[in-house]
């Protein structure tokens, strides 16, 4: 998403990346996490280091997926990836190329379900084995310079990789391998990154498309917490906001399908008999545009649920009106992670900037691609105004 940033206070003329993750993160890994994140999105420093009156473009997705990195990567490693997770180094835009690079090459292919036409398909298995030693060679060093921390100094601070080193796995005796460990690692970082930088940039795509509706959340933001930076608490007591992300997570789920699921007897679900060997995919969009179920479900509307007028359970638990984290046993385990992650950083983005549509551009495009999450088609581009 490029963002050409205008201000009445004078900007440097040239390309700047915000920086992310520049601040130590308190003890508590959770808390500590996203506020090093939302000091990321503050903007004095930027605005005092500005001149000439000049307006610049900024590279504002790759912010987005970075300041989500940080978080989860604060989480796995505790220290940013061990310490060298800064965007001016080269580390986290390798490792966004490669995470990215992981998901496209594992997409589903016709002989995943037809084994038969394996033969067919030799050079994506072979381009498949490539990028997992391009994996294992950049996730392995921050692995083992975390097991080398804990040896010299078993004091240091809890972080979630820790957990994985004496993980006892049922039916044998040994430990995580080392390439165990990077799947583990690798499907934490792109489940809790991937996902939240698509929301976020849907978010604001939303908001620039209705100003109202930005409008009525910057009043509500200014009205809780004033002239502070919002936190955790202010995002989760904040009922506008909330309905924003909920109906946003309504039309813009991660994925078109759930996880998959199975029956453990055969059963009939909607009309069709299900045997217990077959795949059970739930269409997610489907759910969410259902008319039987929602008023006007085409449009973007947040007091749908701000207004107490329509609800739903997001777990799907009481009653299945839209499953943004899928459902049941294999319901995203990062679910709760996630909705602070978008609530406070759609919040901070909100208090710290007005947004509104680049001036190449009509309208705001909407239209969607699959590349593991569903993203949109032309990345956004809008024009952004600090507030000060």
């Amino acid at each position: 998403m490029a963002v050409v940033v205008t201000s009445s206070s004078p900007i440097k003329r040239g390309r700047v990346i915000l920086p992310v993750g520049w601040k130590d993160s308190p003890e508590n890994p959770i808390k500590g996490v996203l506020t090093g994140v939302s000091r990321s999105l503050e903007m004095p420093s930027f605005l005092n280091a500005s001149s000439n009156n000049m307006s610049v473009e900024l590279p504002v997705s790759t912010w987005i997926c970075h300041s989500s990195e940080l978080a989860t990567s604060n989480v796995t490693t505790k220290a940013p990836l061990c310490g060298v997770w800064t965007p001016w180094r080269s580390s986290p835009v390798k490792i966004d190329d490669m995470m990215k690079t992981v998901l496209i090459t594992l997409d589903p292919r016709i002989d995943d379900f037809l084994p038969i036409l394996s033969p067919f398909f030799s050079k994506q298995r072979k381009r498949s084995m490539q990028v997992r030693e391009e994996q294992i060679r950049t996730i392995l060093p921050f692995i083992e310079k975390r097991r080398s921390l804990l040896k010299n100094n078993p004091e240091t601070s809890f972080a979630y990789l820790d957990t994985l080193f004496d993980l006892e796995i049922e039916g044998r005796k040994s430990r995580p391998t080392d390439t165990e460990l990077v799947s583990l690692c690798s499907e934490f970082l792109n489940g809790g990154t991937d996902t939240t930088a698509t929301a976020l940039e849907w978010g604001i795509a939303r908001l620039i498309e209705n100003p109202e509706i930005q409008s009525k959340l910057y009043t509500e933001i200014k009205s809780k917490v004033g002239d502070r930076k919002v936190d955790e608490k202010d995002a989760e007591e904040m009922v506008y906001l909330n309905a924003v992300v909920k109906e946003l997570l309504r039309k813009h789920p991660p994925t078109y399908f759930a996880l998959t699921h199975a029956v453990t007897q055969p059963a009939t679900l909607g009309g069709y008999d299900v045997p217990t060997d077959a795949n059970v995919e739930i269409f997610l969009p489907a759910i969410a545009e259902d008319p039987s179920i929602w008023s006007e479900p085409e449009k973007f509307n947040p007091d749908r649920f701000a207004t107490g007028k329509e609800d739903a359970d997001i777990t799907g638990v009481k009653g299945v009106k839209m499953l943004p984290f899928g459902g049941g046993r294999r319901i995203c385990p990062g679910l709760g992670l996630g909705t602070v992650h978008v609530n406070l950083l759609l919040a901070r983005m909100v208090q710290e900037f007005e947004w509104s549509l680049h001036p190449s551009q009509q309208k705001v495009d909407l239209s969607e691609k699959l590349e593991f999450t569903v993203v949109m088609k032309k990345p956004l581009r809008a024009v952004v105004k600090p507030r000060i």
